[in-house]
């Protein structure tokens, strides 16, 4: 329901690549927070779970925008991999808690309620 059950806009918005490197301007991005990650990280399922299937049922274009939220997230992951850098991802949204490491970076899915120290150093 929009306005209740979601906002208009709340989408992720890619910057093209020169904008994201004079973002960075030279800067190594070592931990990234973030309400949901990419594909890579848990959970697995993401669109096929029962829990999205079920929502879809009353939003036609869920499994849609999932999709494209999961493609913009593994776009910013991909541009993060390729500085070589990141050593941890934090990320929520699936109500659920899961760790993996891919590439050097540890996923780490925080449940509700979950909280986890973060190195910055």
């Amino acid at each position: 329901i929009p306005g209740w059950s979601y906002w208009s806009g709340e989408g992720i918005n890619l910057i093209d690549e020169v904008e994201w490197n004079n973002l960075l301007d030279g800067r190594k991005i070592h931990t990234v927070i973030s309400h949901t990650g990419p594909t890579v990280g848990p959970p697995v399922l993401r669109e096929k779970s029962q829990l999205v299937q079920l929502c879809a049922l009353k939003d036609p274009n869920l499994i849609a925008d999932v999709k494209e939220e999961n493609a913009k997230m593994d776009e910013i992951w991909h541009r993060i991999q390729k500085q070589n850098t990141c050593r941890d991802w934090y990320y929520g949204h699936f109500h659920s808690h899961g760790t993996v490491d891919i590439d050097g970076t540890k996923f780490n899915l925080l449940d509700i309620g979950e909280v986890q120290a973060i190195n910055i150093k």
